[in-house]
């Protein structure tokens, strides 16, 4: 996952409330997938984005999920959604 917000207020000040909580972020992704099941890569990829870019500050967000052995012969698939403010 890659998430902009714009940091220049966090990389000078040093207070986490000028920071985005990407734990926050993580801890819901988490949460969000634990408790939910998912038959297709795409709508389980596009619920974490849509989780990723939730908070205001967020201007962009990038989300790769691999599933393994998805295929035979293969070591996995991915998916991979982008969205931009």
């Amino acid at each position: 996952m890659t998430i902009h917000y714009p940091a220049d207020k966090a990389r000078t000040s040093e207070d986490i409330n000028d920071a985005l909580n990407y734990r926050t972020v993580t801890k819901n992704i988490i949460q969000h997938v634990e408790n939910n099941r998912f038959s297709l890569l795409e709508k389980l990829t596009q619920d974490v984005l849509d989780i990723a870019r939730e908070h205001h500050w967020v201007t962009y967000a990038e989300v790769e999920i691999d599933k393994l052995h998805a295929l035979r012969y293969t070591d996995s698939v991915s998916m991979t959604l982008s969205w931009q403010r």
